[in-house]
């Protein structure tokens, strides 16, 4: 799927999104990355989350033209790809955070039903 990076200045197409909107914050971030698995794997998450946000369209043009079913698709596939990444077994993995997922999602409906 071809899908159009938003970019401002030319030459951005080559940098990450932290690159440009937190180079200072980023640098630091690396350097706690190449000493810990935890902050390798959080920047991990975190470039893929910016570089997400930068696809995105934001003109009134793309708004209004973009296929938002394949742009959702594509980053899905996205964060699948990093899940696969971060975890050996991504199946197992997953099963805690979609379980507590659907333990909020329950709690939250029981609340708006509360409160009717």
């Amino acid at each position: 799927m071809n899908i159009k990076v938003v970019q401002d200045e030319p030459g951005e197409e080559d940098q990450l999104a932290l690159e440009i909107l937190i180079p200072d914050t980023l640098n630091k971030w690396q350097a706690k990355a190449t000493e810990d698995r935890g902050w390798a794997q959080y920047l991990l998450v975190l470039t893929a989350l910016t570089e997400g946000i930068r696809r995105a369209p934001f003109s009134e043009e793309d708004i209004e033209t973009v296929n938002v079913s394949k742009l959702l698709y594509y980053e899905l596939e996205c964060f699948a790809d990093l899940f696969v990444l971060l975890y050996p077994d991504p199946y197992r993995s997953l099963q805690p955070f979609l379980r507590d997922a659907l333990k909020r999602r329950a709690a939250l409906v029981q609340r708006l039903c509360d409160a009717k």
